[in-house]
């Protein structure tokens, strides 16, 4: 039962961090991408690191979830909704719909299971403060079938639902209504009310009014406040009332850049659906251009970076997840265009670059290893522990490549051949990392 409306006191006080962790089941290379997108935000703004994610992944015990399907009158409101209904005109593109949606298979758990996680999260990360909020993202749906959700007990433990967002949203990356999502807690979290005081007394529910508060019966109608990236008058006033003019400021311009991110990207996929050729050509310092041909862009990445995506683009095979899949002659190569894109020319001595690219498969580095090995401080060992637990340095470059790849080409459909897949290769034995693009669409000139 949902408890009676009661504005509670609160002081006006900086944004606090944001924890977000997933599950097991929100991808890898989802996460990243997410949290890449959500750090170049920051990075625009100037702001502070505030937003902390996590390499370790949480589990839904198997005992507390059920196997879902999407119930077919909730696919009917879905065809006969003002958004689909301008999308899908054709009898076909209903009929597909309904199929991709009722093929959708979930597992759902309660709420109390998701804020739960929070909390064992919470006790395995003392330094987490009581007021910072921890938000699991989870391809699991939830018995109220709600987007996202925060506890009434603290009001500072959420969950955000990271799946099916190509049948609610289709045209759009789903990295963007996430990302909403997840501000929308942030905004929730600083109303000076319980979430469920909020759902009963404050959302905005018939019509919806493009505002964050909006309830959105209809889970279609999120694309009018993603579409808005509004927060009315209302609503503003209450935030301020416990955040500063700086971080209220900081919500609304990341509102406004998921808003130009999501409107941006279904205007490329409405109007530039042809995958464009890649060429490759050597500049004046003998290093490497990657340009998109057909759509007049060109991709800039550090050498690093470019090297890995130049290796992917030209050997198919392409390069095991980890080091146990990897061979030193692919080791030798990506050190021989990783030299010759950061210094414009070969080196018989590639040590160094070797070194590099070796590393990028690693948890920590030579100097942290040698600082561990030859110290007797409890502390440094402590924290060398807790940073052995970082997933491979591969991980974050390949998410890197991979946002800065979407913001040049800027077409849902075209990004998906541009980028750098997880792909298992039954002749290995391993994941690997791959680029779809059909070595046809590649053109090199030397020169």
């Amino acid at each position: 039962m949902l408890s009676k409306y009661k504005r509670t006191k609160m002081e006006i006080r900086k944004l606090e961090k944001i924890h977000l962790v997933r599950t097991g089941d929100f991808k890898k290379e989802d996460y990243e991408s997410l949290i890449a997108f959500i750090e170049a935000i920051c990075e625009k703004e100037n702001r502070e690191k505030i937003f902390i994610s996590y390499s370790e992944k949480l589990t839904i015990p198997v005992s507390k979830m059920k196997n879902v399907k999407i119930k077919m009158k909730d696919v009917e409101e879905l065809i006969k909704s003002p958004y689909f209904s301008n999308l899908y005109q054709e009898k076909k593109q209903k009929e597909d719909l309904r199929n991709s949606a009722l093929q959708k298979k979930q597992n759902s758990t309660s709420w109390n299971i998701l804020f739960g996680l929070c909390e064992s999260f919470r006790k395995k990360h003392p330094e987490i403060g009581a007021n910072e909020l921890v938000i699991v993202l989870t391809n699991t749906t939830n018995t109220e079938d709600y987007f996202s959700a925060l506890d009434d007990k603290t009001g500072k433990n959420g969950f955000v639902h990271t799946d099916l967002w190509d049948i609610f949203l289709p045209n759009y990356d789903k990295i963007y209504p996430i990302t909403y999502e997840i501000i929308g807690l942030i905004v929730a979290s600083k109303m000076g009310s319980s979430y469920s005081d909020l759902a009963e007394n404050l959302a905005h529910r018939d019509p919806p009014i493009g505002c964050i508060s909006d309830f959105c019966y209809n889970k279609t109608e999120i694309n009018i406040k993603i579409r808005t990236g509004d927060i009315c008058e209302n609503c503003i006033e209450k935030i301020k009332s416990h955040i500063d003019f700086d971080d209220v400021y900081f919500i609304l311009k990341f509102l406004d850049e998921i808003r130009n991110e999501t409107l941006r990207t279904i205007r490329y996929y409405n109007i530039n659906k042809n995958v464009s050729r890649i060429k490759l050509i050597k500049d004046s310092k003998n290093k490497t251009e990657i340009i998109f041909i057909d759509y007049d862009k060109k991709l800039v990445l550090k050498p690093l970076h470019k090297a890995i995506y130049l290796y992917l683009l030209l050997n198919k095979d392409g390069l095991a997840t980890n080091i146990e899949g990897i061979d030193d002659s692919q080791l030798q190569t990506l050190a021989d265009i990783y030299q010759n894109e950061a210094r414009g020319k070969p080196n018989k001595d590639n040590n160094l670059a070797y070194q590099t690219i070796l590393n990028q498969y690693s948890k920590s580095s030579l100097e942290d290893e040698q600082k561990i090995a030859h110290s007797s401080n409890s502390l440094i060992k402590q924290k060398a522990d807790k940073y052995k637990q970082v997933e491979l340095k591969i991980y974050s470059v390949i998410a890197t490549i991979n946002a800065t790849i979407k913001d040049c080409v800027k077409g849902k459909q075209p990004t998906d051949e541009f980028k750098i897949h997880i792909i298992f290769d039954s002749k290995i034995g391993y994941n690997t990392y791959k680029v779809k693009l059909k070595t046809s669409k590649i053109q090199i000139q030397e020169n």
